[in-house]
């Protein structure tokens, strides 16, 4: 029985934990969604797959990361002897 009682000794309202449990998820399932987009804009990019008025390529996803351009430019680097 302790176990359905809150902190202050009375049952918790079980309907707002359900909707805070649905918002958590709701949030997680559009931040997912949001990075296989920005994953597949990447890969898109890279193939030279971009639709029309969508910037330049990989030049308009890369801008300013200094560590895509070196992963770019050298995209074996530090594998050497890997399978």
């Amino acid at each position: 029985m302790s176990r359905n009682l809150d902190a202050g000794g009375s049952a918790p309202d079980l309907a707002a934990q359900m909707e805070v449990e649905r918002d958590r998820v709701r949030t997680l399932r559009r931040a997912i969604a949001d990075r296989i987009e920005a994953d597949l804009a990447i890969l898109d990019a890279l193939h030279g797959h971009t639709a029309p008025g969508e910037g330049d390529g990989i030049a308009a996803i890369i801008g300013e990361s200094e560590s895509l351009r070196l992963l770019l430019a050298a995209p074996h680097a530090g594998r050497e002897g890997r399978a």
